[in-house]
């Protein structure tokens, strides 16, 4: 197989090495002599000893020209070459003992040499210390990357708080760059903000997640435990936080004061909750316009008292999108809506649209829709129907698919869009 590889090289135009048996030096030995005058697509999954690990390397007789996606899992090298039409490039290292070799300097000049790149994914390229900040006398112009699209940077959360101001000390994101950063400490947003506020323009589309092992009070783990904010401008920064897991039974109100102080939620206007848990512990933006809600465990009482306390803050909301769990509780919705507040208008009096859709339809509602038009002062538009999951979309959520079954709330200017960025996992990651 090495001679063939060796002999053919120059001819191959997708290299998948995962599980190789062979010693990781004759793996490198290969690598570093592979022509690859054709190569477009490279994944390398290697495991090589923590003891024996260089800082750069020069890859296929220093070619790869042509290369457009670069995987390196448990290769703790970086490449020397340049690839100057690499568009995808994701470093999952996942050593335990020991940090890689490589500086960030060393990532600058990678970076640097790649100056397509749309996708930049780093997943535990830093395990024991973290990165260690460029030194002072080194050149401190930050790499222009004017194409990305999506930087995913995922590090212990003792990590990300230093690490994400190093990184974007030597990398210049454009202003449409989506980012999303994993194990997020609460008590790493306030450090964080200033740099993620120096991309130079408000963060207004952003999504909070909180982390997979976070307790869910419903029991119902399929349900995304996840906020989005997102702003009406299609080329707006945007941000994807998923934050390290606190559990909310001995944490009555984690995520509230950072609400509150944080600038960074300063510009929102379009809100996404889909936990009842969070409903009930984070505040709300004052700029908020859309807000849509996805509440998996129900009880009409709490539903009065949320959207009492949504239309107190929410002076400018004028689009409710909500997905409940049965049609039954469309009554619940529709009285909350409608029922008076201290002055004896409807207490969400200024929406102008609102759409509710369920997974579970119900045969006493068959015969009628429940009519929401005049849930608010001047409602114009007002949707209600079954949001079931299509076969072959089992990554969809409840608000996307509401989003998709009730297109004309989304017509213009409407405060909600359907659209969001995907955001994919490392090891799933297809070329």
């Amino acid at each position: 197989m090495w001679s063939l590889l060796k002999g053919e090289g120059h001819r191959i135009q997708q290299l998948h090495m995962t599980h190789v048996t062979l010693e990781a030096e004759s793996v490198l030995a290969l690598l570093q002599a592979l022509p690859a005058n054709a190569l477009e697509h490279c994944k390398i999954d290697i495991s090589m000893p923590e003891n024996n690990r260089q800082q750069i390397l020069s890859l296929f007789s220093g070619d790869g020209r042509r290369l457009r996606s670069l995987y390196l899992s448990r290769v703790p090298f970086l490449p020397s070459n340049t690839f100057p039409r690499l568009t995808s490039l994701i470093l999952d290292l996942s050593y335990s003992r020991e940090d890689p070799r490589w500086n960030l300097r060393d990532l600058q000049n990678f970076l640097a040499g790649s100056p397509d790149l749309e996708r930049l994914h780093l997943s535990w390229v830093w395990r024991t210390a973290g990165p260690h900040p460029p030194n002072v006398s080194d050149d401190t112009h930050r790499v222009v990357l004017p194409h990305l699209r999506t930087f995913t940077l995922n590090l212990h959360s003792r990590f990300i708080g230093t690490a994400v101001p190093m990184i974007l000390s030597i990398v210049e994101l454009p202003h449409a760059c989506q980012i999303q950063l994993n194990q997020v400490r609460l008590n790493d947003l306030q450090a964080m903000s200033p740099s993620l506020l120096s991309l130079g323009r408000p963060l207004t589309r952003m999504r909070l997640a909180l982390g997979a092992t976070f307790h869910d009070p419903a029991g119902s783990p399929s349900w995304d435990w996840s906020l989005v904010l997102a702003s009406r401008q299609a080329d707006c920064a945007a941000i994807r936080l998923v934050l390290e897991p606190v559990d909310m039974r001995h944490a009555p109100n984690p995520l509230g004061a950072a609400f509150s102080k944080l600038p960074l939620f300063a510009d929102v206007e379009e809100l996404w909750y889909s936990s009842s848990a969070l409903l009930r512990q984070v505040l709300l933006p004052p700029k908020v316009r859309g807000l849509a809600l996805s509440i998996q465990s129900w009880a009409p009482s709490f539903v009065h008292g949320y959207l009492a306390h949504v239309a107190r803050v929410c002076a400018k909301l004028d689009t409710l999108c909500i997905c409940v769990p049965n049609a039954e509780h469309l009554r619940d919705v529709r009285e909350a809506l409608t029922s008076a507040g201290p002055n004896g208008r409807p207490r969400c009096r200024a929406i102008r649209r609102v759409a509710v859709g369920y997974d579970r339809p119900s045969a006493r509602l068959s015969r009628g829709a429940i009519s929401l038009r005049d849930c608010g002062a001047g409602t114009e538009v007002s949707w209600t129907g079954r949001i079931a999951r299509l076969s072959g979309a089992e990554m969809e959520t409840e608000m996307e698919r509401l989003l998709r079954a009730a297109p004309q709330v989304l017509e213009e200017p409407a405060s909600i869009q359907a659209s969001w960025p995907t955001w994919p996992g490392f090891l799933l990651h297809s070329y």
